[in-house]
């Protein structure tokens, strides 16, 4: 399958998330918070992650650090996908264990160029 998880705590940016990632041809995996994250992620296996950094049950990097401590995920391409834009919490990302970070509002062409570098798929 093509599954993207997406955790995001707003409903307007998983729609716009949602909908660039059909028009790629990947299905989403919506969740609101971690916790729910972490189970959607266990059940489903998705192809890639993308995780907003301020949830509202945590810091999206607790997430990224629980879910590289988990032999499944090791390899599953992780990417940030935050309105804070600062060198410092990129650094702090990637230092995480995510592969990228993405500055919100994200556009289609940053996000296919994201996803053809971590899945090797030319979309």
């Amino acid at each position: 399958m093509n599954e993207v998880l997406y955790i995001e705590d707003s409903a307007v940016n998983t729609y716009i998330v949602k909908k660039m990632l059909k028009s790629l041809g990947y299905s989403m995996i919506p969740a609101y918070d971690g916790a729910e994250g972490i189970g959607l992620a266990e059940k489903h296996n998705p192809v890639l992650m993308l995780i907003d950094l301020n949830l509202p049950d945590g810091h999206g990097l607790d997430v990224v650090k629980h879910l590289r401590r988990m032999p499944q995920f090791d390899s599953t391409p992780i990417i940030a996908l935050t309105a804070i834009d600062s060198p410092a919490m990129k650094n702090e990302c990637l230092e995480a264990g995510c592969n990228d970070y993405l500055e919100k509002p994200v556009s289609q062409v940053r996000l296919n160029h994201t996803i053809e570098k971590y899945l090797g798929i030319a979309v």
